[in-house]
């Protein structure tokens, strides 16, 4: 188990050291918003194929992934979103292998992706 650990540890000390820095991570995400008829507007990163690896024809198609963030990223900045899995799929290497569209949208700052209830330290009128 310890063998493991330490590959673990050495992948993700290459990945830091020789990753992308965040600002070249976002410029490959294009920025979008959606606004809803009660005026929420949700703002998201998509990523597309790239376009090296992509096959047209009437057969192909790719998939989407939604990538829900946790708390810490909510906000209306359009960037906080991509902190935690930008840059895994943005990796030139992991688009050439696993081609998809990817959307990252982000939590507006009110608000949680769920109804559920949440800490009464955290509670929000608009749901309760």
């Amino acid at each position: 188990m310890n063998r493991f650990y330490t590959i673990l540890f050495l992948m993700m000390s290459f990945v830091c050291a020789f990753g992308h820095d965040k600002e070249s991570v976002q410029e490959l995400y294009e920025y979008g918003s959606y606004s809803s008829s009660d005026g929420l507007t949700i703002n998201y990163r998509i990523i597309s194929p790239d376009s090296t690896n992509i096959v047209e024809s009437e057969e192909s198609s790719y998939p989407l992934i939604v990538f829900m963030h946790g708390i810490g990223e909510r906000g209306n900045d359009n960037k906080k979103q991509l902190e935690h899995g930008g840059d895994l799929f943005s990796n030139s290497s992991s688009r050439q292998s696993y081609p998809a569209y990817v959307i990252f949208p982000q939590c507006p700052d009110d608000y949680f992706w769920s109804l559920n209830k949440s800490p009464k330290s955290q509670r929000l009128s608009k749901f309760y």
